[in-house]
């Protein structure tokens, strides 16, 4: 098993403790590298990414990013890139600190992977831009942005991406909890996002769809889990 026989990754080559002489990226796969696959790694302590994905696809599945000063997956101009089964953990960077995905990359999937106790300036523990990605069965909690912007998912601008079968729960900015989820306007099915009812209480129980068979937080809270509406066209609190 890739726990309990782990092979880390560590940035950590210069001074003890001090980030900024630790490599910078701790993987780069460039343009000339095609159809790679990472499997069971724990990327740890670089002061950029974890990994950098430059031109390229890429497979990464059950990997760990923890206690990195940047991102942990950081993609430029790739095209149909698949995350499984990761963890990312307390890293602290801008934006995107978990996964970031620059503008015009094009098929990335993100399933089955946990975001949480992440602190970031800018905003979102992914980060997207107008790239139509899908993120399926995550869970992202009690990650931090210290402006106003979403902790959680968040696009710059005109959101295009999916969520499906997700939890989006309990991450703060400065505004506290409120605008602290995700940017308004993404495709939203099957998914169980906190934001404040009626009342003013944030809760994560709605009053529409429910969770599919399957989704991670359903077995736990079966008769009290729902989606808060996301609207008659299926686009968040629109």
């Amino acid at each position: 098993s890739w726990m309990y026989h782990q092979t880390i990754l560590s940035g950590d080559i210069g001074t003890i403790g001090d980030s900024t002489d630790n490599t910078q990226n701790l993987v780069t796969i460039g343009s000339g590298v095609k159809d790679n696959f990472i499997h069971g790694f724990i990327f740890t302590k670089a002061y950029d990414s974890g990994i950098l994905i430059d031109g390229t696809n890429s497979n990464i599945n059950c990997c760990v990013f923890t206690n990195t000063y940047g991102r942990g997956i950081n993609i430029l101009n790739g095209n149909n890139v698949k995350i499984n089964a990761s963890v990312f953990f307390k890293i602290i960077g801008v934006a995107g600190v978990g996964v970031y995905i620059e503008t015009g990359c094009l098929d990335v999937i993100i399933t089955n992977s946990v975001f949480a106790e992440n602190t970031m300036t800018f905003g979102g523990s992914i980060y997207s831009e107008n790239n139509n990605a899908i993120y399926s069965n995550c869970t992202i909690v009690n990650n931090i942005c210290k402006d106003g912007n979403p902790a959680g998912i968040f696009n710059w601008n005109n959101p295009t991406d999916r969520v499906m079968s997700c939890i989006i729960y309990n991450n703060r900015n400065s505004n506290g909890r409120e605008y602290a989820q995700l940017t308004y306007g993404y495709y939203v099915s099957y998914s169980d996002i906190e934001d404040k009812d009626s009342n003013g209480i944030y809760s994560i129980t709605g009053d529409t769809i429910n969770l599919i068979d399957g989704s991670p937080v359903f077995e736990y809270q079966k008769d009290s889990v729902n989606l808060y509406p996301a609207g008659a066209d299926g686009i968040w609190y629109t």
